[in-house]
């Protein structure tokens, strides 16, 4: 009976947190995969925590190996960090029956980052840059991003058959968006570029 209303409390703070890391990367780098491994950690380390409630340092103790196993995968953004915290704290609240305390750290912590990530975007003007073509060179168009950008990210490289694709976070330094398009498309080769 315990092991459903678990199941039954777990299921909408998976939910939260899905969505809040679907709505923080929606201006790029948002990876479907590391989402669905974040549920999946909500679970397993509720099963841990029902399973070995008794014993606090054993329960513990497994999910420091389940954190390090996860810390070994070469993180892109930090704030998967606080995703990856989120998602074992879900699960030892609900494990140990804390259900209050799951549900409101959980809209807390789904605000928190919501509100914040909105206002980097806003104060560092952060935009994803796309950039396509069949003859791109991306050390070409890298040396442009550094002239127009205090940062830029490659965060996704495609080759598809006819073309090329490269996705970038950047920020940017000036605010003149046409010259910067105008010297990636004569410098680099491209045939298509799009800001979001």
């Amino acid at each position: 009976m315990k092991a459903f209303q678990s199941i039954l409390a777990v299921i909408p703070l998976a939910i939260i947190l899905f969505y809040t890391y679907k709505i923080v990367y929606r201006q790029g780098g948002y990876k479907i995969k590391f989402n669905i491994n974040l549920v999946v950690t909500i679970f397993v380390t509720t099963m841990i925590m029902t399973l070995i409630k008794n014993n606090v340092a054993t329960s513990v103790g497994l999910l420091g190996v389940i954190s390090v196993v996860r810390f070994r995968v070469k993180l892109k953004d930090h704030r998967d960090v606080a995703f990856i915290l989120w998602a074992i704290g879900i699960g030892v609240a609900i494990g140990t029956a804390s259900y209050f305390l799951g549900f409101l750290y959980s809209i807390v912590i789904s605000l928190t980052l919501i509100i914040l990530n909105r206002y980097l975007i806003k104060m560092e003007k952060i935009s994803l840059l796309i950039i396509r073509g069949d003859k791109i060179k991306s050390d070409k168009s890298e040396l442009i991003l550094e002239k127009y950008c205090k940062e830029f990210t490659l965060i996704s490289k495609e080759k598809k058959e006819n073309y090329k694709e490269y996705i970038y976070n950047i920020t940017l330094k000036k605010k003149d968006i046409n010259k910067l398009k105008d010297e990636l498309l004569e410098g680099s080769q491209a045939d298509f570029i799009k800001f979001l």
